[in-house]
């Protein structure tokens, strides 16, 4: 299983993959992230991003879900996050049409190999912290969430957007406050780490 978390800075994703992580102890992180590709060629993040920059990231989100073959992996992030912090460089000129249309094909090609994306909104009730390559302006918090709720809701309506129409994984907003979202998975997840179906039983399909 294949399990991403997509969301805008400040929403508890950090804190929430813990939870996660304590609830499913046969998930794992992923062994090399996007972060640490960040961290050695020192890129531009977030409001300072640019096409160079948010292909380089693109690529090693693609090259992570890729090297995860076989394995109960959870992902902080996935292709989806890259295409919305873009889609917010694109309305700053920072970046081309030309670079999201090229986008679009590798990320709704790489969006098929997740099995689940949890996208937990920003809420009003956590704290913003401070932390290394973190955004904390509010207002570009709620831009770039604003994008996301979107991105979510086109997929929702049945539209052709950057989530393919066949064979994708089911996307999930955690619409919930923050200390009940470990809750709202188990509605998804048995305690065995595999998804529930209709003969489950599950609160979902009852």
């Amino acid at each position: 299983m294949k399990i991403a978390f997509m969301g805008g800075a400040c929403s508890g994703k950090t804190t929430l993959i813990q939870q996660f992580l304590k609830q499913w102890p046969q998930y794992t992180l992923s062994e090399k992230t996007y972060r640490d590709v960040v961290k050695e060629q020192n890129l531009p993040l977030n409001k300072q991003g640019n096409e160079s920059s948010q292909r380089k990231i693109l690529n090693a989100l693609v090259e992570e879900i890729d090297s995860a073959k076989g394995k109960n992996v959870v992902f902080d992030r996935c292709v989806v996050d890259n295409v919305v912090y873009s889609l917010w460089l694109l309305e700053q000129g920072r970046l081309s049409q030309g670079f999201i249309i090229d986008s679009k094909y590798k990320i709704r090609e790489a969006v098929q190999k997740y099995d689940i994306i949890f996208y937990v909104p920003y809420s009003d009730s956590l704290p913003i912290e401070e932390r290394e390559g973190r955004e904390t302006d509010l207002v570009y918090i709620k831009e770039i969430d604003n994008i996301f709720a979107a991105m979510v809701n086109s997929y929702e309506k049945g539209k052709d957007s950057f989530f393919p129409l066949e064979n994708c994984p089911a996307v999930i907003t955690l619409n919930t406050v923050p200390d009940v979202r470990c809750d709202m998975i188990r509605l998804y997840l048995k305690d065995s780490g595999d998804v529930y179906t209709e003969k489950d039983g599950s609160l979902i399909y009852s």
